[in-house]
């Protein structure tokens, strides 16, 4: 009896299924993230040997080694890794760990979550939480991804970018250099980002120190994510500055899919879109504008046909890479059985969410 192993690194959790003989699945969750570029390979390599641990424990094997004896393929999509950008860091410390590179396939957290959304078909994938990009497949095949570039360079849009320039607005308000709508946004954002009224505005600052300190940069950018979450809020209360940020952030996704339309898309009519990630599922109003400038941008954009999220889950698309199966046709036939025995499951399908209505 063989295995093949799909294992999916993200923030703020990492998954794992293993298969056997197709039509039988185990899931694994293990509560520590992993993003590599951020990360020490220590810590993704934790998550990833705990996955492995609680796989082999789920079929009666005393360790991953014995489960890694038994495994044909291991499928590892995982947070800022692409093919851009070489991983063979990564891949080294992943051999270290026990996984053979004979039977590793290395993808991008983008291209698992487009496979499980468009199951190998025509379209483009935005992702945004506290990262954004963008991964499109053309009507010839063609694929490219856009944006992803990390905190320090480029995930503009997302929610690391948002809670950075909203702490921009703090800074000038403990500076006297903001303007009236500007200090009134910092004294609210800091009164909900730290739940007290009277907190000095220095306080996001000392909270990303101590989180640095305990858990590297990879927690500042969840810190700065949880930022952008209460900007989101208080732009759908109405607050001026909140409001501004948004819409620019907004403009910044959309303009991470017109350039992968343009790269890819020869026919329209294969234009669908899928939206996914922590802030678009939080908050829905947010994924509404997102999707009604897309829509005043490409007036022949359709969704999915699972709607705006797609039809399965990142894991599951892992999982269709850990069988090799990526084009429609092998999806159909090879994965059929795959597809059949985790339908049901919760962890296979995507948030449920309504495609919004734009006037």
């Amino acid at each position: 009896m063989r295995y093949r192993i799909a294992i999916l690194g993200q923030v703020p959790k990492s998954e794992a299924i293993l298969i056997k003989n197709e039509d039988s699945v185990r899931y694994a969750l293990c509560p520590a993230g992993v993003e590599w570029r951020d990360g020490p390979p220590d810590s993704a390599l934790f998550a990833i040997h705990d996955l492995l641990s609680r796989l082999a424990h789920a079929e009666g094997m005393a360790s991953a080694v014995a489960l890694m004896n038994k495994v044909d393929q291991v499928a590892i999509a995982v947070a800022g890794t692409d093919s851009r950008v070489s991983s063979s860091r990564f891949e080294n410390a992943l051999q270290d760990a026990g996984i053979r590179k004979d039977l590793l396939r290395l993808s991008s957290l983008s291209e698992a979550a487009h496979l499980g959304s468009f199951l190998g078909k025509p379209g483009i994938l935005l992702r945004c939480g506290h990262g954004s990009s963008v991964f499109a497949k053309g009507d010839t095949g063609e694929s490219c991804i856009v944006g992803g570039w990390g905190g320090m360079v480029g995930d503009h849009g997302s929610g690391a970018w948002l809670g950075k320039k909203a702490l921009n607005a703090v800074a000038g308000a403990i500076d006297r250099s903001a303007n009236k709508d500007e200090s009134l946004f910092a004294s609210l954002l800091v009164e909900a980002s730290s739940g007290l009224p009277s907190e000095p505005l220095n306080h996001p600052f000392e909270q990303m120190e101590v989180d640095r300190a305990l858990s590297g940069n990879l927690a500042v950018r969840k810190y700065l994510t949880t930022v952008a979450e209460h900007v989101l809020t208080l732009a759908e209360e109405g607050n001026v500055y909140a409001v501004q940020l948004t819409l620019r952030a907004v403009e910044h996704l959309a303009s991470l899919v017109g350039t992968a339309y343009s790269r890819v898309i020869h026919d329209d009519s294969s234009f669908k879109l899928c939206l996914r990630g922590n802030l678009f599922v939080s908050h829905p109003k947010f994924a509404d504008k997102v999707f009604c400038r897309l829509s005043e941008q490409f007036s022949f954009l359709r969704p999915t046909a699972g709607g705006w999220n797609g039809s399965y889950s990142p894991i599951v698309g892992a999982g269709l890479l850990a069988m090799s199966c990526t084009e429609p046709d092998e999806i159909d036939t090879i994965g059929a059985t795959f597809l059949s025995s985790i339908a049901n499951e919760p962890w296979a399908r995507p948030t449920p969410s309504i495609l919004p209505e734009c006037n």
